[in-house]
């Protein structure tokens, strides 16, 4: 045994390299194993909590929860990880943190910074702001959120650049996923088009917007603005965030058919040349 000893021991009693190595090692494991197994156990507390209440059955909710609470265990793991092999390693943590906390202003201020988001982490997601997947515009950036974790929230654009942002600096969060979206078609019309024959033609052909989303709410709204040439009529319709586009795409599809079976004019454009353009031939 003493034989063994030596291997990981000086002779003062306290860790040589090849004992600091050993011992960090499996703490690192050991640690590894039981961020797993708590994380799997939150995963599924937070997922049997949420089929519970039905007001807040929803994927993206549980993948949000699961991920703030999921690295908060895994940073304070992790943290007495840390703090037993230093301990073991007989550094004396309480005067190390003492000196840390007087002596340097930096780690104080990166502290009170990395404190701040955490706190607003907690409050976003409790508060239930916003969920991973939805459509968000905060901090000058506009995306899908595609992570929201203790520290910072990532989203992701229609560009496909992702933006990390930290939490503390989200004050003002426009959530654009949250209950149902309107799309809007403007449609250009001929003056000497009877507008009542457009509209109804109108009203005849987003019928079919009912086939294709069944949840979809669709109207024409009728003449709302004068344009060179004719007028404009305005048809809208509300249906979940996620279908607005391809929503927008079809009903500006069923308008265009209406306007080919029911031959409406838009009004023609008129160009006119500039003396340049003129002289230039």
């Amino acid at each position: 045994m003493e034989a063994v000893h030596d291997i990981f021991y000086k002779s003062n009693g306290r860790l040589n390299i090849f004992g600091m190595i050993v011992a960090g090692v499996v703490l690192f494991i050991i640690a590894h194993v039981i961020v797993r197994s708590v994380s799997q156990f939150v995963a599924s507390y937070v997922e049997r909590h949420e089929i519970k209440n039905p007001k807040n059955t929803n994927k993206q909710r549980v993948k949000t929860l699961t991920n703030i609470l999921g690295n908060l265990a895994k940073y304070g793991v992790y943290l007495i990880a840390l703090m037993i092999f230093l301990d073991l390693c007989r550094v004396n943590t309480s005067t190390l943190l003492a000196t840390a906390g007087v002596g340097s202003i930096a780690i104080a201020m990166g502290a009170q910074v990395m404190i701040r988001d955490l706190i607003t982490g907690f409050f976003i997601i409790f508060d239930d702001q916003y969920r991973v997947g939805e459509y968000v515009e905060f901090a000058g950036k506009a995306g899908y959120v595609e992570a929201l974790n203790i520290r910072t929230t990532i989203i992701k654009d229609f560009d496909g650049a992702r933006h990390i942002i930290p939490n503390s600096e989200i004050r003002i969060v426009t959530n654009r996923a949250r209950g149902a979206k309107r799309a809007k078609v403007v449609v250009p019309v001929h003056k000497k088009e009877d507008p009542d024959r457009v509209i109804a033609a109108f009203r005849e052909s987003i019928k079919k917007i009912k086939s294709i989303y069944p949840d979809a709410r669709a109207e024409v709204w009728g003449t709302t603005d004068f344009i060179s040439g004719g007028y404009e009529i305005t048809v809208v319709a509300w249906d979940d965030p996620a279908l607005q586009f391809d929503l927008e795409f079809d009903l500006r599809k069923c308008l265009i058919q209406a306007m080919n079976d029911y031959n409406i004019q838009i009004p023609s454009v008129r160009y006119e040349k500039t003396r340049e353009e003129v002289a230039n031939g």
